[in-house]
């Protein structure tokens, strides 16, 4: 089971009027709620947990987590840890889904049906 230690980092959902942020980073109390605790994520790569998750801004409102070093062509916030591109064997993990809401963006869930916005896409594998 998942024990938690210095070689760990929580993967939070926040969210505001506009957008969800997904971060293991610093979310602005002012601006952004609490909205749900996604998974724990490696500071460095190890155990076969080689997959950065990317933060990244695509306007005002966009912020996302992508596989993509580039951002898929957006702003770079920076890592945010690192997570498995595959269920590993003999590790607990769970999958997290990319998903995508009309309102607030893109965001990500631990439940593949996005909390009601349709189905969402198997995005990598993190420590629960």
């Amino acid at each position: 089971s998942y024990e938690p230690n210095h070689n760990t980092l929580t993967l939070k959902r926040y969210i505001n009027a506009k957008t969800y942020l997904v971060t293991t980073g610093w979310a602005d109390p002012f601006n952004f709620f609490p909205d749900a605790t996604l998974a724990h994520l490696f500071t460095v790569p190890q155990e076969g947990a080689d997959q950065p998750f990317y933060g990244c801004k695509e306007d005002e409102k966009g912020y996302f987590v992508s596989l993509d070093q580039a951002c898929e062509g957006q702003r770079i916030l920076g890592i945010n840890g690192y997570g498995y591109a595959k269920k590993p064997a003999g590790i607990e993990t769970i999958p997290l889904y990319s998903c995508t809401s009309t309102h607030y963006g893109k965001f990500l869930d631990r439940d593949p049906a996005c909390k009601g916005n349709g189905q969402g896409k198997l995005f990598a594998y993190a420590l629960p």
